[in-house]
C-alpha cells in the first residue's frame, strides 16, 4: 500500500560537514526571506575561530597610524574625507534602492528557456546588471579604504552597504538556482579586492557568499551557470588555496568531494585546513573519512567532530549529537546528551539540528514530549530552507499531532520541499493527490508527482510508481513498465519491491505467462535476508508447497516459526495449520488452536474461521463451545472475505450451533461470497458457488428451481479448481440435469478429474460407471 510512506516522522541525519554560511556575529534574516522557507545567508552563523592565526606583519604595518602631517594638510584631508563619506552615504542609499529592485525582480517568475536572448531583460538579467552596477559604485570606495584614503568607519559603511546585496543573492540562490551567475559575478569582482581577505573586517562576509555559492552547486550537482561556477573555482578560489588560505582550501576540498566526486583528491586540501585549526574543516574531514574508510577510522572521526564542536562549529555539534542519538562511531547511545547538543547547534541556527530537535520533542526522545515546541522548531528550520523540517512539519499538520490539523498547508509544504528536491515529500504529495487529502483528488497528478520522486532515485517512490502502473490508477495499466520499475526498486534494495516482484513472477503477472516460481523464490530469499518478514513467510510457503524450490515441509515450518517470532500474523495462522495437519511438525490440535487464537487476535480472518471450526467440533485440547464458534464466524464475516461468508452461510443453512435455520440469509451470504473476486479468496468463492448451485437446483431460500443455472454455477466452481463443483457438474451431465441431454463421456472425464483432486464421491461414481459398462 502506498500509505506506507505516510504517518511517520522522517528522521534524516544530515551529512557531517555540510558547509554552512558563517559569521562571527548573528545577523537578522532579510525581510525578503521571512515566511518563504528560503535559507538566508545571514541567518546561519558560527562562533569565530579562536585559533585563527595572527595577521601577517605586512597587514600590521598597513594598520599602523600614518605619520603626523602639518595642521593645514590634516584639515584639508579631513574635509576631503567628510566629503567622501557624504558621497558614500548617498551611494549607500542608492544601493538600498537597488536591493529593493532586486527583491522585486526575484518575486517575478523566471524563464529558464532563452532568458539571455529575450527583450526586455528577464529578472535574472536584471539581477546581474544591478549586481554589477552596485559593485562598480562601491569599487572606488573599497580601493580608497585599502589605500588608507578614507577612515576605517568609511570602510565599514561600504561593507555594510554591500552585505545586503550578498545576503539577498545568497537567499535567492537557495530558492532559484538561476541566480548562480549573478552571485558568482559579484563574488568574482569582490575577490579582486585585497582588503576583503587581508583586512579583518570583511573576510567573513565574503566567505559566507563563497560558501553559499559552492554549496548550491555541490548540493544541486550542476545548475544553470555551473560552467561559470567551475571557472570561478579554478580562477579565483584555487589560487587562494595555493596561497594557504584555510577557507579556500576547504572550498576546493568540498568542490572536489561534492561536485567532482573525488574524495581522495579532496582530502589533502581539507587536511591542510585542519592543520591550521579550521573547525569546519575538521567536520568535513570526519565526513570524508566516514564515507571512504568507515568504522575503521571511528576514533579519528569522533576526535575530529569533537574538536570541531569545541571550536563552535555548528555542523560538528550537530554530527556529535547524531552520533550520541544513534550510538554510532563507538559512542554510547545517549538521547539526553544528543538533545543538549542539538540545542547548542540549534542556538547557532543549524537547520538540521532544529529539525532533529523538533523530532525529539514530537516523539519524546531524550526530552519530555512537547508537540507545540516541535512545531515551533520545524517552523524555524523551514524558514531556513530545511527540507526535512518542511516534511516533518507537513506530517505534523496533516496528522494533527498535538496541533490543529491543516492538510491544505501540509500539501503546500510537501510541494515546497519537493520542489527543492526532497523525494519523500513528493511521495507524500502524490499520496495526498491520490486520496484527496488537503487537495482535490487527482490520480494523474498523483502519478506525476510520484514520477518526479522516482526520478530522484528514491526506491520507495519507484516501488509506489510500479504499483500505480500495476493498478492503472492515474496512468495506463502497463505490466511491462510495472516489471521494469519493480526490478529497478528491487535492485536498489527495496524489500517491498522484491516481495511484490516475487509474487508477480509466481502468478505469471510478469515474466513467463505460466509464472517463474524459481525466480520468485530467489527474490523472497533475498528480501528475507534483508530482514523482510513477509518475504520470510513467502519463502516458508514455497518450502511447504515445493514452489520454486524442493518441497521441504520441515524447513517451511522452521521458517514459519522464525516469522512468528518476528510478529508475522499470517505466519501464526499458517504454522497453526501445519500443527492441525501435521505438516512439517508433529500434529497437535491444541498448539494449532493456540496459534489460531494469536493470529485471530491480530485480525487474521482465516484464523478466526479455523478456530471457529475447531470449537464447533470440540476436538482434543479444544473445548466444544458453540457460542464462541458462532461469534468468531460472525466476526470473521464482517471482513467480507469469501471463506468467512461461506462458513457463516453454512451455519444458517443447517441451523447448527443452536442458530435458527435461515435459508434466505444463507443464500444472501453465499451470493456475497460468490461475487468476491480477490485472487486469495478463490477457495471460499468456489465453495459458495457450489452451495448456491445446490440451493438453486432445488429451489431453496426463495430461489426458483433452475437446474440449468445450477449447472452454470457448478461450471464456475470447477473453473476455480473446486473438486465438489467438478463432481456436481459431472453428475448433471451424467443424469441429464439442467442440460439438453446426458453426456456420459464428458461426465466420466470430469469424474476422473475430480477423483484425482481427492473427491471420494467422484471416485465412487467413476467406479459405478465403469462397472456398468462391463
Amino acid at each position: 500500500s502506498t500509505q506506507g510512506a505516510r504517518g511517520r516522522v522522517l528522521r534524516v541525519t544530515r551529512a557531517m560537514g555540510q558547509i554552512v554560511c558563517g559569521s562571527s556575529a548573528a545577523r537578522v534574516v532579510a525581510p525578503a526571506a521571512v515566511g518563504t522557507g528560503v535559507c538566508s545567508a545571514t541567518s546561519v552563523h558560527r562562533c569565530a575561530d579562536p585559533q585563527a592565526p595572527p595577521a601577517p606583519p605586512q597587514q600590521q604595518q598597513q594598520q599602523q597610524q600614518p605619520p603626523e602631517e602639518p595642521l593645514a594638510a590634516q584639515q584639508e584631508l579631513l574635509a576631503q574625507q567628510q566629503l567622501e563619506l557624504a558621497r558614500l552615504q548617498e551611494q549607500q542609499r542608492e544601493l538600498q534602492q537597488l536591493r529593493r529592485q532586486l527583491q522585486e525582480a526575484s518575486s517575478q517568475p523566471l524563464d529558464v528557456g532563452n532568458s539571455f536572448l529575450e527583450d526586455p531583460p528577464t529578472p535574472l538579467q536584471q539581477a546581474e546588471s544591478l549586481t554589477l552596477k552596485s559593485v562598480r559604485l562601491l569599487d572606488e570606495r573599497f580601493m580608497a579604504c585599502v589605500r588608507g584614503e578614507l577612515p576605517p568607519s568609511a570602510e565599514k559603511h561600504a561593507i555594510a552597504a554591500l552585505a545586503p546585496i550578498v545576503d539577498f543573492l545568497a537567499a535567492a540562490l537557495v530558492s532559484e538556482p538561476m541566480f548562480v551567475p549573478a552571485l558568482l559575478t559579484l563574488l568574482t569582482i569582490l575577490s579582486g579586492h585585497p582588503s576583503l581577505y587581508e583586512r579583518g573586517h570583511t573576510r567573513d562576509d565574503v566567505d559566507r557568499g563563497l560558501v553559499v555559492a559552492v554549496n548550491a552547486a555541490a548540493n544541486r550537482g550542476g545548475v544553470p551557470g555551473g560552467d561559470k561556477a567551475k571557472q570561478f573555482m579554478d580562477e579565483q578560489v584555487l589560487p587562494m588555496a595555493e596561497e594557504g588560505m584555510p577557507n579556500a582550501e576547504l572550498l576546493v576540498g568540498m568542490w572536489l568531494y561534492k561536485v567532482e566526486h573525488d574524495p581522495e583528491g579532496a582530502m589533502p586540501h581539507v587536511e591542510r585546513a585542519v592543520v591550521i585549526g579550521h573547525g569546519q574543516a575538521m567536520v568535513v574531514m570526519a565526513e570524508l573519512l566516514q564515507d571512504t574508510r568507515g568504522e575503521e577510522c571511528s576514533t579519528r572521526i569522533v576526535e575530529l567532530v569533537h574538536r570541531g564542536a569545541e571550536l563552535g562549529d555548528a555542523d560538528g555539534i550537530f554530527s556529535l549529537a547524531a552520533f550520541y542519538e544513534q550510538g554510532a562511531m563507538g559512542l554510547p547511545q545517549d538521547a539526553a546528551a544528543a538533545v543538549k547538543l542539538y540545542e547548542r547547534a540549534a542556538a547557532l541556527c543549524h537547520p538540521g539540528a532544529m529539525s532533529n530537535l523538533g523530532v525529539c520533542y514530537q516523539t519524546g526522545i531524550g526530552v519530555q514530549k512537547n508537540p507545540k515546541k516541535a512545531l515551533q522548531l520545524y517552523e524555524e528550520a523551514t524558514l531556513l530552507g530545511d527540507t526535512d523540517a518542511m516534511f516533518n512539519l507537513a506530517e505534523q499538520l496533516r496528522l494533527g499531532d498535538g496541533v490543529h490539523k491543516n492538510p491544505a498547508r501540509a500539501v503546500q509544504l510537501f510541494r515546497q520541499a519537493g520542489d527543492l528536491g526532497h523525494a519523500a515529500s513528493l511521495v507524500n504529495l502524490a499520496i495526498c493527490y491520490k486520496i484527496g487529502e488537503g487537495v482535490e483528488r487527482d490520480p494523474p497528478q498523483a502519478a506525476h508527482e510520484m514520477e518526479r520522486a522516482a526520478n530522484l532515485g528514491l526506491s520507495q517512490a519507484i516501488f509506489y510508481l510500479a504499483l500505480l502502473y500495476k493498478s492503472g490508477e492515474g496512468v495506463p495499466r502497463d505490466p511491462k513498465r510495472m516489471h521494469e520499475l519493480l526490478a529497478a526498486a528491487a535492485d536498489a534494495g527495496h524489500t517491498g519491491a522484491m516481495v511484490t516482484l516475487g509474487n508477480c513472477l509466481m502468478h505469471g503477472e510478469v515474466g513467463p505467462p505460466c509464472g517463474d516460481q524459481s525466480g520468485a523464490f530467489k527474490w523472497f530469499v533475498r528480501a528475507a535476508q534483508l530482514g523482510d518478514v513477509e518475504a520470510l513467510f513467502n519463502q516458508a510457503c514455497c518450502h511447504l508447497e515445493g514452489s520454486g524450490t524442493q518441497k521441504n515441509p520441515q524447513r517451511g515450518a522452521e521458517l514459519l516459526r522464525q516469522a512468528v517470532d518476528e510478529g508475522s500474523v499470517p505466519a501464526m495462522y499458517q504454522l497453526g495449520s501445519c500443527y492441525a495437519k501435521g505438516c512439517g511438525v508433529e500434529k497437535c490440535v491444541a498448539e494449532a488452536a493456540r496459534l489460531y487464537r494469536k493470529a485471530a487476535a491480530g485480525g487474521n480472518v482465516s484464523a478466526m474461521v479455523a478456530l471457529s471450526i475447531l470449537h464447533q467440533k470440540g476436538t482434543e485440547g479444544v473445548p466444544l463451545d458453540h457460542d464462541l464458534a458462532f461469534g468468531l464466524m460472525k466476526q470473521a464475516a464482517l471482513s467480507g472475505r469469501a471463506d468467512a461468508l461461506f462458513n457463516l452461510g453454512k451455519i444458517y443453512k443447517s441451523g447448527m450451533l443452536g442458530v435458527q435455520m435461515d435459508l434466505v440469509a444463507a443464500v444472501l451470504l453465499f451470493t456475497r461470497a460468490a461475487n468476491r473476486d480477490s485472487p486469495d479468496e478463490v477457495d471460499g468463492r468456489a465453495a459458495a458457488l457450489v452451495s448456491l448451485g445446490i440451493m438453486q437446483e432445488s429451489g431453496e431460500g426463495g430461489l426458483a428451481p433452475d437446474p440449468s443455472k445450477a449447472v452454470e454455477l457448478y461450471k464456475q466452481a470447477s473453473a476455480l479448481g473446486s473438486a465438489n463443483g467438478t463432481t456436481n457438474w459431472a453428475i448433471c451431465l451424467y443424469k441429464g440435469i439442467g442440460v439438453e441431454k446426458p453426456d456420459k463421456a464428458t461426465a466420466e472425464q470430469l469424474f476422473e478429474k475430480a477423483a484425482k483432486m481427492g473427491d471420494t464421491c467422484a471416485l465412487d461414481m467413476l467406479h459405478k460407471m465403469r462397472a456398468s459398462t462391463l
